[in-house]
């Protein structure tokens, strides 16, 4: 709005009429405090909200929602997170759905690359992170030992697509076209992730960040 000028804007208001309660325990059973959850619906007609919280001493949560296709899921930056689970929200309906953390059984180790004359080269990497996510909707990340160049992320077994984000040489660099390894129970996989300048890869950093993880580089 230019200065001395007004504007108007229309706001749409959502009601919450759902309420969706539970308990989140870890992987042995045990309730977990101040562990975050999330529901992302979609309503009826496209539109998708998110409402987030956290539980109590009791492991024991609370969210309100719209009516729609709700997944949730949680997390508490020590466990592996629940998998992506799914409730249906109608007529504005009070849902009971626990979840559960998990126990890693398996360790994804990843180091970013570079490419330089169409040869694969490890990179001196100042800081970053690399992450890993699979088909049930299970994220997980991990900052780089600088020292070794590697990330180690503790993951289950099965497929897992993955990738870094890293500072070199005061140069930010991204994986802009993730990369799949298959992990097994109990090894250590190890795997390479491509890297490359973010001021060339905009657009496609952009796409990848929307496409896996609310988690910041």
């Amino acid at each position: 709005v230019a200065s001395g000028d007004s504007a108007s804007a229309t706001i749409t208001v959502y009601a919450t009429p759902g309420t969706v309660t539970g308990t989140v325990t870890d992987a042995d059973g045990n309730e977990t405090s101040d562990a975050a959850v999330k529901a992302s619906c979609t309503t009826k007609s496209g539109k998708t909200f998110e409402f987030t919280g956290n539980t109590d001493t009791a492991g024991d949560y609370s969210l309100d929602v719209v009516n729609g296709d709700c997944v949730l899921n949680a997390t508490n930056g020590e466990d592996l997170p629940s998998g992506d689970e799914s409730e249906n929200i109608i007529g504005g309906a009070d849902v009971d759905h626990d979840l559960q953390l998990q126990d890693s059984n398996a360790t994804l180790k990843v180091t970013p690359v570079g490419a330089s004359n169409n040869s694969i080269m490890a990179l001196e990497v100042d800081s970053g992170s690399c992450y890993a996510y699979n088909a049930a909707g299970v994220y997980v990340t991990s900052e780089i030992d600088t020292t070794t160049g590697k990330a180690s992320l503790p993951v289950l077994a099965g497929d897992w697509s993955y990738g870094c984000r890293v500072v070199v040489d005061d140069e930010v660099e991204v994986t802009t076209s993730d990369s799949t390894a298959t992990v097994k129970t109990g090894d250590t996989t190890s795997a390479q992730a491509p890297v490359d300048s973010a001021d060339d890869n905009f657009a496609d950093q952009v796409a990848q960040f929307s496409a896996t993880s609310d988690t910041t580089f």
